[in-house]
């Protein structure tokens, strides 16, 4: 829950980069990008996200977030940098370092093509044992994408909705559907959705209600995710919450189905581990009834999603009541899901050696 909350913050404070749109309305660009090189000959592939690009060549520095893998491994290797007009630095949380510095057009080529290019980009790695030659050879684009939040009050009351819009298809994806829409068009409807809202819930006093979509750090030659978020806070004592995610196709942006049925079956071995890892990971599991609640309360696995994160773990959010809210999110690592996954699973390509 921290994490949602500190989210809503970071959008509200987020420079305002589109001067034709009112103040009220905040932007944030990332290049989705997949980069193919080598560690000391060994072939790696990156996917990374890069935070409003256009700003390094104003001599901004932006944000690097996402994941590397050895081609010949499966391991996810969890990825954050920064990058500016010199070069980008990233690191991993096991303290591998890459370091590139750029040179002549290459920072336009990252920034601005819109197929796949080659830039033999060359730099330094290194972990706390050894240090090697390391090089990005070709980068692909994958999506230019918008995350836009708004905001309003009135009358003591407050609301915020959000959505994202991905420009090279021209198609927002907006309260979980995806529509052919041009980016003006979507900051239209969406003002005046707020409106709506505003004018819907203007007969109760101190009311806070808002809908934001973010992209996940996680996506591949497959996936993409889009987190959704909703809340209504009324009199500062009561509210209503709900958080999805949608998973959609990385080409053809088509939702794939992402309950945890789709990932495994629903075994009683599999449950029993299940239960474990909530154990392992709440500590009110003890002095609460939540085991019996599980058994009667989890009928069928579509009762929880899944999303997959670059730490190589996914997390599953199960679809429990306000009271049970701090057993909903448990994180588990690709390698202990491995023995449960469903052979006919689309996502068994993460779980291959």
């Amino acid at each position: 829950m921290k994490k949602i909350y500190i989210l809503i913050l970071l959008f509200m404070m987020t420079i305002n980069i589109y001067p034709n749109i009112s103040d009220n309305t905040y932007i944030d660009k990332y290049l989705l990008l997949t980069l193919n090189g080598t560690i000391d000959n060994s072939p790696i592939t990156m996917h990374i996200k890069i935070k409003n690009p256009d700003s390094i060549m104003e001599g901004k520095i932006s944000t690097i977030k996402g994941h590397y893998k050895y081609v010949i491994k499966n391991n996810t290797v969890q990825l954050e940098g920064s990058i500016d007009k010199k070069g980008m630095t990233i690191n991993t949380p096991n303290n591998e370092i890459f370091v590139f510095t750029f040179k002549e057009n290459q920072l336009y080529d990252i920034i601005n093509s819109k197929n796949e290019v080659y830039v033999n980009l060359n730099g330094k790695w290194r972990n706390k044992d050894k240090s090697s030659e390391c090089s990005i050879k070709t980068i692909k684009f994958i999506h230019c994408i918008h995350e836009i939040y708004m905001e309003k009050e009135y009358k003591g009351n407050a609301c915020a909705i959000g959505s994202i819009y991905i420009d090279n298809k021209s198609l927002a994806i907006y309260k979980g559907k995806v529509t052919n829409i041009t980016l003006n068009e979507l900051i239209s409807d969406m003002n005046d959705n707020l409106d709506k809202n505003m004018q819907t819930h203007n007969q109760n006093d101190n009311l806070n209600h808002t809908e934001f979509s973010y992209i996940s750090d996680y996506f591949d030659n497959n996936i993409f995710s889009i987190i959704n978020y909703y809340d209504v806070y009324y009199l500062e004592n009561d509210m209503i919450y709900k958080s999805y995610v949608n998973i959609f196709d990385i080409d053809s942006l088509v939702k794939i189905n992402n309950y945890l049925g789709n990932l495994v079956y629903d075994t009683e071995e599999f449950r029993t581990f299940l239960k474990n890892k909530i154990k392992e990971q709440t500590d009110n599991y003890e002095n609460d009834n939540f085991s019996e609640y599980f058994d009667e309360y989890i009928t069928s696995l579509n009762y929880a999603e899944i999303y997959f994160n670059t730490d190589g773990s996914l997390t599953i959010h199960f679809f429990f009541t306000r009271e049970k809210i701090e057993y909903s999110f448990i994180n588990i690592s690709i390698e202990e899901l491995k023995p449960y996954i469903r052979p006919d699973s689309f996502y068994k390509y993460l779980f291959s050696n």
